[in-house]
């Protein structure tokens, strides 16, 4: 009887056992390209490296009956060299705290308020670890004229532009708070007669939407809110259609002037929530006698709507132009 299963068998055991032998030899090799990469990491983080940090600066030591004419910078920006292992270990762990700025007695009887570069470097360098070299820092220095705070309340404008859904429309925009606080020197809040939002579009809207939106900064100046709330009302649009006579209007003591048909339709479009309250009665519509061209043989006027609700802002008519036929009346016999 034939076995041939058997070799089979054999030839696959046998194929097992020589790949064995390779896959063992993997796991060393990967052991000691690890051990590598460690060594070459460690390596170069022993080199030295630069790099850009920015710290904030705090000003809340400042005595608030003195503002600063002009914009106070916000930060510093420090390039920086050290070891790469300090770098990383600062860019991983570290933390760095505001640079305070406090307002002095002196510098408020001379009306300026100065930082020297090398008062910056110094505040810096008490930031960073005693091995990190300071290579450059913008700004260089700090000099700003100081003068007394004053305040004002002004109006905000939000600066938003609003493009509705197809069947929607706008119907307000509300801002919350409607007006800020201003601080800043007599000079520059006295010019000072809005304050606006950042630009923002919103489209496509088919609801009302609650936006948060930053206020424009302007130099020399604080407020005492850095953002506003902006609220977008939409509202869902609507048909209805009238049937209204057409008026004549200007028509001379000595003519009869008759409009075919004397009757026409306006199709308004209107908040649905306005759907059923606005009655005919509310609008009329008119052809005027001064509109005749002589010159024109179609014999033709426009319909014009001379009266309608305002918050129908909206409307098509049917038909847009009448025809017309002028009859001279007949004197009346004595």
């Amino acid at each position: 009887m034939d076995h041939p299963s058997r070799g089979n068998n054999d030839s696959t055991k046998g194929t097992k056992g020589k790949n064995r032998p390779a896959s063992r030899k993997i796991v060393p090799f990967l052991f000691c390209l690890l051990i590598s990469a460690l060594m070459w990491l460690v390596i170069s983080l022993q080199k030295s490296y630069q790099t850009v940090i920015t710290i904030p600066f705090d000003y809340s030591g400042w005595n608030a009956a003195y503002v600063a004419e002009g914009d106070r910078p916000r930060e510093i920006s420090v390039e920086i060299e050290d070891k790469g292992l300090t770098l990383l270990s600062r860019q991983l762990f570290g933390s760095t705290t505001p640079i305070a700025l406090p307002l002095t007695e002196k510098q408020i009887k001379r009306g300026v308020f100065t930082v020297s570069s090398t008062q910056l470097k110094q505040l810096v360098q008490e930031k960073l670890s005693q091995s990190t070299r300071i290579r450059d820092i913008s700004p260089q220095s700090i000099s700003l004229t100081l003068n007394k705070r004053h305040e004002k309340q002004v109006p905000v404008r939000p600066s938003v532009n609003v493009l509705p859904e197809n069947g929607f429309r706008l119907v307000s925009i509300s801002v919350d708070p409607v007006a800020v606080h201003v601080y800043g020197s007599q000079n520059t809040i006295d010019k000072i007669k809005n304050v606006y939002t950042d630009s923002l579009t919103l489209k496509g809207l088919r609801a009302n939407k609650t936006v948060s939106i930053p206020l424009v900064r302007m130099e020399g100046v604080e407020y005492n809110t850095d953002k506003v709330t902006v609220e977008v009302h939409i509202e869902e649009l609507t048909e209805q259609t009238y049937e209204l006579p057409v008026m004549l209007l200007n028509v001379p003591a000595n003519v009869h002037l008759r409009a075919l048909p004397g009757r026409a339709q306006i199709t308004v479009t209107m908040p649905i929530s306005s759907y059923g309250k606005v009655s005919e009665d509310e609008f009329e519509l008119a052809v005027d006698w001064n509109k005749i061209n002589p010159d024109d043989s179609t014999l033709l006027l426009p319909i014009e709507v001379i009266k309608k609700p305002e918050i129908v802002d909206r409307y098509r008519l049917t038909p847009e132009k009448v025809q017309y036929i002028i009859e001279e009346k007949q004197a009346v016999k004595q």
